[in-house]
């Protein structure tokens, strides 16, 4: 009868041991489980935080890049006395400005599009910002004048520079190859 309790009592603290083991190891394994998951998560978040710092930088360095090319198409020169190029016929001078009139609309086009698509993240502004930025982007959109363009450049330019959500972990904005002040316009010879 000894033995028999002693197996019994051996068997359940056996099985206790095992129960308990077993029991541990399976929370061992939900809190390693519960890490992974969250570690996931946080890189995915990170991701797609990374992912929107891209596009709001692409919407802003191509609104700027469009709105330079748009104010400064039509400060090309036109066969200018002191340029060392031949002058230009009257057709070449025609053709010119026709070309010019078709790139400054393909620029505003392309400005406004890029405006579209900034104005949809723009909205976590400061207030006074997000009214300037309305007021510019309302004026754009009907018929504004290059110096009202070129203001409206320079008010992105300082945006994006000033913008808390790129701070960190995003290429860094340049403007390389744009003008950083607009050109004199072309006095000799201009089609209008």
């Amino acid at each position: 009868m000894e033995v028999l309790i002693g197996a019994l009592v051996g068997g359940l603290l056996s099985f206790l041991g095992t129960f308990y083991a077993h029991k541990w190891n399976m929370e061992k394994e939900r809190e390693q489980w519960d890490r992974q998951q969250k570690a996931e998560a946080d890189k995915s978040l990170k991701e797609e935080s990374k992912l929107a710092k891209m596009h709001l930088l692409e919407a802003y360095t191509n609104a700027i890049h469009y709105l330079t090319r748009y104010v400064t198409e039509h400060f090309r020169p036109i066969n200018r006395e002191d340029d060392e190029v031949d002058p230009m016929s009257p057709e070449e001078e025609t053709q010119h400005f026709l070309d010019s009139k078709k790139n400054k609309r393909l620029y505003y086009l392309e400005t406004q599009k890029y405006l579209l698509h900034l104005s949809l993240f723009i909205q976590d502004i400061d207030k006074s910002d997000l009214k300037t930025f309305e007021e510019f982007f309302n004026s754009f959109v009907g018929e504004m004048e290059d110096l009202d363009a070129w203001e409206f450049r320079n008010f992105l330019v300082r945006l994006v520079k000033d913008d808390r959500r790129l701070k960190g972990g995003v290429t860094s904005f340049s403007l390389s190859g744009l003008p950083n002040s607009l050109p004199p316009k072309p006095v000799a010879n201009e089609i209008g």
